[in-house]
């Protein structure tokens, strides 16, 4: 269980940043927290769709980006749908790749 609050500004009301919350599956107690901010996270800074734009390109080269992405995908409860080297591709396409002909290569590559 987790959710995500946006903090919106500038003069269009765009999304600038966001905090996620979750609650730790393997504790007892079930209150949401605090996870991670995005810009801090991932230290982007800026109007959200160009940051996701460069975390994007980033994920292919950056293993530590690469690693927080994967922790923070399942809001840190990963244990049952863990993410590694043979299915990372699938996972980084989707958030690329729209068109199913351009998600389907871009697994088939490796991206």
């Amino acid at each position: 269980p987790a959710f995500k609050v946006l903090t919106v500004g500038g003069g269009g009301w765009k999304p600038q940043d966001y905090e996620a919350f979750n609650i730790s599956l393997d504790s007892d107690d079930q209150v949401f927290a605090s996870y991670y901010t995005f810009s801090d996270a991932y230290d982007l800074d800026g109007v959200l769709e160009s940051s996701f734009a460069t975390l994007y390109s980033e994920l292919g080269s950056d293993d530590s980006k690469k690693a927080t992405y994967i922790d923070h995908y399942y809001s840190g409860n990963n244990s049952s749908n863990p993410i590694d080297n043979t299915n990372w591709p699938a996972y980084r396409c989707a958030i690329g790749e729209m068109d199913k002909s351009a998600y389907i290569e871009c697994v088939n590559n490796g991206s």
